[in-house]
């Protein structure tokens, strides 16, 4: 069984159901980035670095492709945890836990077997994180650089332009 789904399963139907939505949706991306380390067998720990350690030198294709999909969910959940800050500093907080999934996501899509979409994606995302205003994930610089070299490895540049970055997500 996949990991997690039956308490993502869970959380899905309470939210479905009306139950508190703030509570419902922090537990459910938890639950999505919970998912992705297991998947990938990550050590505990900061979601970003165990991941990287965890895939520096490959995993199954169907693992990554399962990973990355729940950290695009997860994602999207800590976009909208974001939109309910009511002060600067939790705003900022919830913006670096975004841009740590979608650097993660992007190491993930430069994984092997990379294709040069993959690749292309992987660009876009560093991109956009490289191009917050904030600079919440300035201290990412050196992984921003293996990502784009393993996109460049991969072909993934091929029609990426960083001077008209940030690109969408």
């Amino acid at each position: 069984m996949h990991p997690c789904a039956a308490e993502i399963a869970a959380a899905e139907a309470a939210l479905a159901a009306g139950g508190d939505r703030a509570v419902g949706v922090s537990a459910l991306r938890a639950l999505h980035a919970q998912a992705a380390r297991q998947l990938l067998g990550a050590a505990p720990g900061d979601l970003l670095d165990a991941l990287v350690t965890a895939t520096a030198e490959g995993v199954a294709p169907l693992a990554r492709a399962a990973a990355i999909a729940h950290l695009r969910a997860a994602e999207a959940l800590q976009w909208e945890i974001g939109g309910w800050s009511t002060s600067a500093g939790e705003g900022l907080g919830s913006l670096r836990e975004v841009r740590d999934l979608q650097l993660a996501r992007a190491w993930l899509l430069t994984v092997p077997p990379a294709e040069a979409d993959d690749s292309r994606e992987a660009h876009r995302l560093v991109d956009a994180v490289d191009a917050d205003l904030h600079r919440v994930a300035a201290h990412r610089q050196a992984l921003m650089a293996r990502i784009r070299a393993r996109c460049a490895a991969v072909g993934g540049t091929a029609g990426v332009n960083p001077g008209d970055g940030p690109w969408p997500v």
